[in-house]
């Protein structure tokens, strides 16, 4: 996977015992998320790359968003704190499990186009639903170019943008708000009987 997808070179890294034993203080879990909302340092200097955390970096790293000074950013941290982030990693580690228990539906596989491997497999595979895909424009780990090709199995899909990195979410939660209740208004309440709230 990380072959094709050096974008996911980080996923290796996160299954690491090293990561892991740099996340073992309650400062070093608020470092964490910190970097991951976006935190940089005076001259730039990232949290991330696509291989690994940039551990060096996190003491220097200002807030990464508003969320960064807020009691639901410290409530995140103390909970995670107080397990530790052992539970939350295994994602990473299963990661062989459960590409060996996908490999059935995906036997081959396209660089260039992804969908095209999916439809040599299974050419009538269409969801006929609508369905909102929100896709972060500056997101380096889930770039825009890996969602190409989506239409063909989601004739309904409707997609929007969001100016924002990975976690669009928490990044830009006015911005994803809105296009979810445009998409619930016109797509799923579409009479207006029930809508979502405003």
């Amino acid at each position: 996977m990380v072959q094709s997808k050096p974008t996911f070179r980080y996923q290796r890294y996160f299954g690491s015992p090293g990561f892991e034993a740099a996340l073992e203080s309650k400062d070093s879990i608020r470092q964490f998320f910190n970097a991951s909302f976006g935190g940089r340092g005076p001259n730039g200097e990232p949290g991330f790359s696509n291989n690994r955390a940039l551990v060096e970096n996190w003491d220097i790293l200002g807030k990464g968003t508003q969320l960064s000074d807020t009691k639901e950013f410290e409530y995140y941290v103390d909970q995670y704190a107080r397990n530790g982030m052992h539970g939350p990693l295994n994602w990473y580690r299963n990661r062989r499990q459960n590409y060996e228990d996908e490999l059935p539906y995906v036997v081959s596989y396209s660089p260039s186009f992804p969908a095209e491997s999916v439809l040599a497999i299974l050419p009538d595979t269409v969801i006929d639903v609508p369905y909102l895909y929100i896709q972060s424009l500056k997101d380096t780990f889930l770039p825009p170019s890996m969602s190409e090709g989506m239409e063909r199995f989601l004739p309904q899909l409707r997609r929007r943008d969001v100016d924002a990195t990975h976690f669009s979410h928490m990044l830009a939660p006015e911005v994803v708000n809105e296009h979810i209740r445009e998409w619930l208004d016109e797509e799923v309440f579409p009479s207006g009987e029930t809508s979502a709230p405003k």
